[in-house]
């Protein structure tokens, strides 16, 4: 490791990196970089990386840099290794090595799950509507005993033309989250 530290430059570069990305440390792009730097020593703007996802005999997927030497970290085979795909990226890679690691069992129920939140993100998105907003409706529906009910929930989002999310949803998200609790089938109120 002291080599790589003091060959090529790595010390002021990992210092510009960390001084470059100190705000966006979970960027993509700077976590590629620093892989490149860490695992290949060659300069930041290599964008010839490419990464592979590969299967052992064991079942294990894996990925590996292209051209090291991979090794399976389940039984450290390193002969009889087949490389299913080549990736641009680190973070393809990581999605395709969890997803091809994911018991054929749950595979399926995984899949509607993530399809099921990409929608409900898709809808939030297109709905525009902030927690502000929400959280002002659900204000303005409280009694002066401090219980929401739904009805005058659903009358105050009609009333401010919001049909998405739904009411189930957003009560849904608040009990979730502990900012509300269900006194009945029909009313709420706040912790």
């Amino acid at each position: 490791m002291s080599q790589l530290i003091h060959t090529r430059g790595f010390d002021t570069n990992i210092r510009t990196l960390f001084h470059s990305s100190f705000c966006l440390i979970a960027n993509q792009e700077f976590i590629d970089k620093l892989l490149n730097l860490l695992y290949l020593q060659e300069d930041v703007d290599n964008s010839s990386t490419r990464w592979l996802l590969i299967i052992c005999e064991c079942g294990n997927h894996f990925g590996s840099l292209s051209g090291k030497n991979a090794r399976c970290n389940i039984c450290g085979e390193t002969n009889n290794l087949k490389t299913k795909k080549t990736l641009s990226n680190s973070s393809k890679l990581a999605d395709e090595v969890s997803q091809a690691n994911i018991p054929k069992e749950i595979h399926l129920e995984i899949k509607k799950r993530l399809a099921k939140e990409k929608k409900t993100e898709h809808i939030s998105s297109e709905s525009k509507i902030g927690v502000e907003k929400i959280h002002h409706i659900l204000k303005e529906s409280t009694n002066e005993k401090g219980v929401m009910e739904k009805e005058i929930i659903s009358l105050n989002l009609a009333n401010e033309g919001i049909t998405t999310p739904s009411l189930d949803y957003i009560m849904g998200v608040a009990e979730e989250q502990g900012v509300v609790i269900r006194v009945s089938s029909n009313s709420w109120r706040w912790v």
